[in-house]
Formats: C-alpha cells, sequence, structure tokens
C-alpha cells in the first residue's frame, strides 16, 4: 500500500490483521499504531464505526455527529482497495462539517499471495497503483509484476533485504502490513557498477534466474517480463552454469532472452549477496566484454553491492 499527497486531516489506517493500524497520518508514517493511540473515548467508538462500515460496504461514509466531539463533528471514511476489490485499508478525516473537507491524499493498493511459491515470484497491482507508482504510461496494462518490477523505485538494497527476510519467515495466517517507502530516485551512485560504461547489474534469484532489482539501468532490448522479474533472464541451460561459478566469482558467457524471442550472448559474473532469507540472491554483473576483460571491469576478487541511491 501507498500513500502520498498534503491533505491536512487525514490518516491511512490499514485493516488486514486483527485490529486497525495507523500507518499513516498526513504523509508522515507512524510504523502501525493501534487506532487508539490517535483516538480516544467517543472519538474512538466513532471512527471505529466508520471503519468497520466502509470494510464491510466497500463504499465511502460521511458520519455528521449530533454533537461536537474535541471540537469535530464529521467523519469521513474511504475504502482503498486492493487488486480482487477487496478493501485493505481506509482513509479517515474528521474535522468541522461546516468547513470544507480537503482532497485526500492519493492512495492505492497492491498484493503479493505468499501461498504461491513456484517459479518467480509476482506481485498484483491496482491501476491506481500503477498510476502512483509511475509505470501507468510505460508499461502494458497487466494484473501482474515481478519483483524487479516492485523494487524499481525503492532506493535502498537493506530495505529489500528486510522485508524478503520477512517475506521468507512468514507463517500461515501472518500478515506482513504497513507502507512501502518509496522515494523517487534521479541521482547515481559511486560505484564500482557505475563506473565503467556499457556494465549493467542486477540483484538476481540464482534459483529461478529472475531479476528482483535491477542496481543500475536494465539491459537493453528485454522485454518488459524478462526486465520486470516475471521471467528468467538466462537460458535455461547457461542459467545452472552459471550457478556452478557463483562461489568462484569466474565470468563466463551467458545467453539473455530478448523481447523478439531472441538470444543475446553476455559475459556474466555472479557475487552471493547474504541477507535475503532463504532467497538465494546473487549480485550479477552483464558486458559486452570477454570474460578477462569482464573480470577487470567489476573488480578482481569481489564487487561491493552499493546501499542508497540506485539509478
Amino acid at each position: 500500500m501507498e500513500q502520498r499527497g498534503s491533505g491536512d486531516g487525514w490518516i491511512l489506517v490499514e485493516i488486514l490483521g486483527d485490529a486497525p493500524t495507523v500507518i499513516a497520518e498526513g504523509i508522515k508514517q507512524r510504523q502501525c499504531r493501534p487506532l487508539g493511540n490517535v483516538y480516544r473515548g467517543r472519538m474512538l467508538t466513532l471512527v471505529a464505526g466508520a471503519i468497520d462500515t466502509v470494510k464491510s460496504s466497500g463504499q465511502p461514509v460521511q458520519v455528521t455527529l449530533g454533537e461536537t466531539v474535541g471540537d469535530i463533528d464529521l467523519v469521513v471514511g474511504k475504502p482503498v482497495l486492493g487488486p480482487g476489490g477487496d478493501v485493505l485499508a481506509v482513509q479517515i478525516f474528521t474535522g468541522r462539517a461546516d468547513s470544507p473537507v480537503p482532497q485526500p491524499h492519493r492512495a492505492a493498493g497492491w498484493e503479493w499471495n505468499l501461498s504461491v511459491s513456484a517459479g518467480p515470484r509476482r506481485t498484483r497491482w491496482t491501476s491506481e497503483f500503477r498510476f502512483l507508482y509511475g509505470v501507468a504510461d510505460t508499461r502494458p496494462d497487466h494484473g501482474h509484476f515481478g519483483l524487479a518490477d516492485l523494487y524499481r523505485r525503492v532506493p535502498r538494497l537493506s530495505d529489500i533485504a528486510v522485508l524478503m527476510e520477512r517475506v521468507d519467515n512468514a507463517r500461515d495466517g501472518e500478515f506482513l502490513s504497513g507502507e512501502l517507502a518509496i522515494r523517487v530516485v534521479d541521482s547515481d551512485i559511486a560505484s564500482t557498477v557505475h563506473a565503467v560504461a556499457g556494465v549493467h547489474a542486477a540483484l538476481v534469484d540464482s534459483q529461478h534466474g529472475y531479476a528482483i532489482k535491477w542496481i543500475t539501468a536494465p539491459l537493453a532490448g528485454l522485454s518488459g517480463a524478462a526486465e520486470g522479474g516475471q521471467i528468467g533472464l538466462l537460458h535455461g541451460e547457461d542459467l545452472a552454469a552459471v550457478r556452478q561459478r557463483i562461489t568462484a566469482g569466474v565470468p563466463g558467457v551467458a545467453r539473455v532472452a530478448l523481447s523478439d524471442g531472441s538470444w543475446s550472448r553476455h559475459t556474466v559474473r555472479t557475487f552471493p549477496v547474504p541477507g535475503y532469507g532463504s532467497t538465494p540472491v546473487v549480485m550479477m554483473t552483464f558486458s559486452g566484454a570477454c570474460p578477462e576483460q569482464h573480470a577487470q571491469q567489476v573488480g578482481g576478487g569481489g564487487c561491493a553491492v552499493p546501499d542508497g541511491q540506485l539509478a
């Protein structure tokens, strides 16, 4: 779930768990605060009632009180829907009925079905989330997206590692909730990979060969599915050979799938990246240089995975 905007008086309340939790007040994240930490007494009862009504109906609600409670006599609730039409969260505004209600924040829902474990992991996005996330005009209109799509606007690799570890350790019936912290980043980072022209790098699940996060700009010519992490990057036979070279960090040639159905030969080198739960994550570098030159391009014995602002 993601929310942006500056409307005063609106809060974002997630309702996936056993009790409603506040994850944002205005545009400030609140780390899943209990609703009772924000409202008390009569006001808590009124807001909780509005949330229940929105949750059960899936429709906005506006309640004008017959009295003022702490100078408030109006409660407005607006649903945030998931891809299946279910209510993931409720936006709540409290104020005065004789004053204009400000526009709510832009909020949108997405989901990640953790029970689907075979093959590359995929997420489902609503059209509102696609627009909010900045891909509405640049990607085909389809419901599923890969992890590289999901993480492309998340600048810190450590944030991705924390989320993936939580996902891998999740238990049946557990809710992993909260906002996906998103920042639009235009700057490059100072790293070995970025400093070498013609070298591309991505975090890749070495078991299935799909991209999780592009550290540099993606390879040219990839299909949207391959770039976004819905299908593997490499030919299956070559992926097996690449896995055998992970520990040694030795470059080799592999075929990369292009959008027109052809294969492009690239020199590929992999470096294990721990800390992503049970997912076997590697940093995979690509270039058109020969293996010997590529080994020099990305470092003789290893290459630090940058953490910070990514391209």
